[in-house]
């Protein structure tokens, strides 16, 4: 029975890389699972428009953070030597701060003008958090690469259940505690959890490698580091800022043209769709960027980016096709009936998540290529291209056509980027039009008996249980089948 259950293990892991991959996912599906669970609460003590005035400041948030350690935590990962590192370590974390009191300056002087264009007024009482929020993630996110150059992947991973675990528990005290619950209640939450979290890394980091660290530093290695590494702030700074602003384009264009109600639908729709890039997406992306530097070092990057590419549309076109189906039927029970309109958004928003959740591990060959100066070309025209759609959208006073025309531009643009990235390492393009469609044609057995139950039957229970037992026997097909990612 031992001997049994290890060939399951085997079978299921198999490699290093799904170990690795398994051990950071771990931490993220545990804290989705905390989020799911806590969402339906959530959407029933805060009213639709304050997780609009929450969308706002989280993506004005996003928007600055990218930036908060002028892109060298990117450079963490990628020299040879881990005393250069550890500098480019102490290099991140002082930007960051020093960005983060900037920041106090400028949120004191625009905040109620950024209100007011959003027409959200209640947002510049909780703005004066963002500095608070931007010192958290950006330290976060300059240990979190020290952590993926030292394969510390556990250490990542129980940082994610403690960001979401107290992020979801004060989130519900607010909630529960306030007569009527506000987007403050949303925000200061979610500072919690940021805050509990990174001092949890903080603390694991020092005490393992602080003295390490500490040795490794000196003005000479810093000075040469700034200077090897210049490319990152000038070029992928603004790359990371542009495609930040690119993604928070729409909940702020949406909020313009519409209100924070729309823009709440849209948060939460995109949240669902984005779960399985959190889950899997993001680990495989963690997991997958020192491998790549040490694949580049060994002329090997195109062999492990192909596999990693059609392992990638494999486990995410079908899964993503059959929540489309049932996506307004299942926000309706699990969110309620004032959600039913975020599962339609949905419905429009899946294709362009799919060819997300691929492109997103593969974004980090712009850093390992030190293609920085091509990704900030590639990140203007996303802007560009999202902006316009949702600008002609939002003329059309249609907010469902807004979505529909969003959804399908920005498809294209990932698509376009996906195959960009992918020529970097010599990916033909066939190939990459081949991959997919045979995916396509993989799925029809798993997504044709839901579309027919759907069209044949009005019950929404039959059609949402069809639609979760296909699902799960994909999901077992993909566990034991040998057609598995594999680096």
């Amino acid at each position: 029975m031992k001997n049994r259950l290890c060939k399951i293990k085997n079978r299921i892991l198999g490699t290093s890389f799904i170990n690795s991959v398994a051990i950071v996912a771990t931490g993220s599906i545990i804290s989705q699972i905390i989020s799911l669970l806590v969402a339906p609460v959530l959407t029933r003590l805060y009213q639709p428009e304050s997780f609009g005035i929450q969308s706002f400041y989280s993506s004005i948030l996003m928007i600055i953070v990218v930036i908060s350690c002028l892109r060298y935590e990117l450079t963490i990962v990628l020299p040879e030597d881990d005393e250069d590192a550890a500098n480019l370590l102490v290099i991140s974390i002082s930007i960051c701060i020093f960005i983060s009191i900037l920041c106090v300056l400028l949120v004191s002087l625009f905040k109620n003008k950024i209100a007011l264009a959003l027409e959200a007024p209640e947002l510049s009482s909780w703005l004066v958090l963002l500095p608070l929020s931007i010192l958290f993630t950006g330290i976060f996110q300059a240990i979190n690469y020290w952590c993926t150059r030292r394969k510390q992947f556990s250490r990542l991973s129980k940082r994610q259940v403690i960001n979401s675990s107290t992020n979801s528990i004060s989130q519900l005290v607010f909630g529960i505690s306030s007569t009527t619950p506000t987007a403050g209640g949303l925000i200061g939450g979610s500072i919690i959890g940021q805050l509990i979290a990174t001092i949890y890394i903080s603390k694991q980091t020092l005490s393992e490698e602080g003295k390490f660290i500490k040795e490794s530093i000196s003005r000479e290695k810093i000075k040469k580091m700034i200077v090897r590494y210049k490319d990152f702030p000038i070029y992928s700074s603004w790359s990371g800022l542009f495609t930040t602003m690119s993604n928070s384009i729409p909940i702020l264009l949406l909020g313009v043209f519409y209100n924070p109600l729309i823009a709440g639908y849209f948060a939460l729709g995109h949240r669902v769709l984005a779960l399985p890039m959190s889950l899997i997406g993001s680990s495989i992306g963690q997991v997958f960027l020192p491998k790549a530097v040490e694949a580049k070092r060994k002329n090997e990057l195109d062999i492990i980016t192909l596999k990693l590419f059609e392992g990638l549309v494999r486990i995410s076109f079908t899964p993503i096709i059959l929540l489309v189906i049932v996506s307004p039927i299942l926000f309706r029970f699990i969110f309620g009936s004032n959600w039913y309109t975020a599962g339609v958004y949905v419905q429009w928003m899946g294709l362009w998540m799919f060819i997300n959740f691929v492109f997103a591990p593969l974004s980090v060959l712009y850093a390992v290529n030190e293609k920085q100066k091509q990704g900030m070309y590639i990140s203007i025209l996303k802007i560009l291209i999202f902006t316009l759609s949702l600008i002609v959208g939002g003329l059309t006073g249609n907010d469902i056509l807004t979505i529909k025309i969003f959804g399908v531009s920005a498809f294209i643009f990932y698509f376009i980027n996906c195959t960009y990235i992918l020529s970097i390492t010599n990916i033909r393009f066939f190939t990459i039009i081949k991959s997919i469609f045979l995916e396509a044609f993989y799925s029809i057995k798993y997504i044709a008996i839901p579309i027919i139950t759907q069209v044949l039957f009005t019950s929404p229970i039959i059609t949402v249980s069809v639609t979760f037992v296909s699902g799960i026997v994909f999901l077992l097909h993909q566990i034991f089948a040998t057609r598995r990612i594999n680096l």
